[in-house]
């Protein structure tokens, strides 16, 4: 009977089959087989190609899972652990694909499929360029935000470019810059100020950053400003 094969083990070859009791449900069956989607050939975005190319399989460990329920009405899950390799670029990457029979919606078409790859991508994913005459210090600061840029935690995202922008300047020296103001009977002077603001403009002066790239980097400061304060203003 079911309740004499409760946690019990049967170990054949790379299959594992494990049979427990549990509160609601009369029985749950999961097995284990090790590669038996190896060599499966996918269509995934690849990160370093920049768009979806085939990948294939080296190594698995599939679960099957199988629910008796006490109600009569039966679930089926299975769960994919696969290491994956693009057959171009030859990038490796770590794919979890799973499907859940209570999950597909005939109404919605959802046919109860999910996937996660790892390290993390989409479209708009970032790549860690090679800096090996940067200080170790940044590298690992700029590391970590395009890590937080491909997980969508874009507020340190912002947090971790203004703390790159502000170590440049230190490894630089760039302590100031040139800040056009408005006077006050009209027209425009040059002044030199210690803020981000004039380090941007510091780092473009001797040349380290170019027009371009430094007007992004204000634009980047002036709506992380607006985020703040907008985020100031709805918590008080």
């Amino acid at each position: 009977s079911l309740n004499c094969l409760s946690n019990a083990f049967i170990n054949k070859r790379d299959l594992t089959v494990k049979i427990i009791q549990r509160s609601g449900i009369t029985a749950k069956v999961e097995k284990f087989i090790a590669n038996n989607t190896r060599g499966k050939v996918l269509k995934i975005l690849c990160p370093q190609c920049k768009r979806p190319t085939e990948h294939r399989v080296t190594v698995s460990l599939d679960k099957y899972v199988q629910l008796d329920r006490y109600d009569g009405v039966d679930a089926e899950w299975v769960d994919h652990y696969q290491v994956v390799q693009c057959e171009g670029y030859k990038g490796v990457s770590f794919r979890h694909a799973a499907w859940f029979s209570d999950d597909v919606d005939v109404e919605t078409g959802y046919d109860g499929r999910a996937e996660w790859l790892y390290p993390k991508r989409g479209a708009n994913s970032l790549r860690c360029k090679d800096l090996p005459n940067v200080p170790t210090v940044l590298r690992r600061i700029y590391g970590e935000v395009i890590q937080c840029f491909n997980n969508d935690c874009l507020t340190l995202s912002a947090v971790g470019l203004r703390a790159v922008v502000e170590g440049v300047c230190a490894d630089k020296s760039v302590l100031d810059g040139p800040v056009t103001k408005q006077k006050s009977g009209g027209g425009t002077h040059v002044v030199r100020e210690r803020n981000l603001e004039a380090k941007i403009f510091g780092l473009h002066e001797q040349g380290i950053l170019t027009q371009s790239s430094a007007k992004i980097l204000h634009e980047h400061r002036l709506s992380r400003q607006r985020r703040r304060t907008r985020t100031h203003e709805a918590v008080h």
